[in-house]
């Protein structure tokens, strides 16, 4: 982070818990955010968790907590070292973030496990380091996997907090529902599965004959009307899922195919075993 921050990492919270410095004397404003204000580590103290769940610490938490809107701790990976598994009993709520391609799932569910016996409140978890590719972000199934097991692990209590982003819940559209009863069907177990919130994504093949954007839009108007009637709170979003082709970037800028949710993600289908020829790996 200092390095980030072109700040010195000799001065910093060891400074704060061991020699009583005040933070204001080792904080360093961030000239190019407004508001951002950071305090590096210090020197490695040889009992680093000792000092961390010490009531000092908790003193300084109290402290800055008076003084800002949002403390944000970052902690070491956990598992590595105990000191994430302490200062999550000291915080309000606890962030995983995990790495594409890096973060091993087992890996992760043990350091969930980890969070779990100290009583830690998991927030959920923040999936970094996603590839992209111009001005939108193509998700592969890959990472769209990561996505729900993670999003599943967090889930406290049997509450599920996944919001599904590839449906084909909308009637008479594709290969999904096929009329506003099976719709209304599939609504139901959403909903008895906690889940609340889904992203209607009908096929889009460059070639074939698809339901235009417009018409999707339609169907999800009709469904969101239906869903009231029967009193199922489900919200369903629109979007694709689009087939891969080299027409794809002319296909969003033509705007012939939605987004999810209207954000700058898409859902890409690729084909099942083979690679298309334009494709560089």
């Amino acid at each position: 982070m200092h390095r980030s921050f072109n700040m010195s990492s000799l001065k910093g919270l060891t400074n704060i818990l061991v020699e009583g410095v005040e933070y204001t004397d080792v904080l360093h404003k961030v000239k190019e955010i407004d508001g951002l204000d950071i305090i590096g580590s210090g020197p490695i103290p040889p009992n680093p968790a000792e000092l961390l769940g010490s009531n000092r610490m908790k003193a300084f938490i109290d402290s800055v907590n008076k003084k800002y809107d949002m403390v944000i701790l970052d902690s070491p990976p956990i598992g590595l070292v105990t000191d994430s598994a302490i200062l999550s009993t000291i915080v309000d709520g606890t962030i995983l973030v995990c790495a594409v391609g890096e973060s091993d799932i087992n890996a992760t569910k043990r350091a969930k496990d980890l969070l779990d016996k100290v009583n830690a409140n998991i927030l959920g978890v923040v999936l970094n380091k996603v590839p992209i590719n111009g001005g939108v972000d193509i998700i592969n199934i890959t990472i769209v996997n990561t996505m729900i097991i993670l999003t599943m692990m967090m889930a406290k209590g049997g509450e599920s907090q996944m919001i599904d982003i590839h449906s084909h819940i909308l009637p008479n559209v594709d290969d999904g529902a096929k009329d506003i009863e099976e719709s209304l069907a599939m609504a139901r177990i959403y909903l008895d599965n906690k889940i609340n919130k889904v992203i209607a994504t009908p096929h889009y093949i460059d070639g074939f004959e698809n339901c235009s954007k417009d018409k999707n839009i339609i169907a999800l108007e009709k469904l969101k009307e239906a869903l009231y009637k029967e009193g199922l709170n489900l919200d369903v979003y629109i979007g694709n899922e689009i087939y891969t082709s080299m027409d794809i970037v002319t296909l969003l800028d033509e705007e012939r195919v939605a987004t999810l949710n209207n954000s700058r993600y898409v859902l890409i289908e690729f084909p099942m075993f083979d690679i298309p020829i334009f494709i560089e790996i």
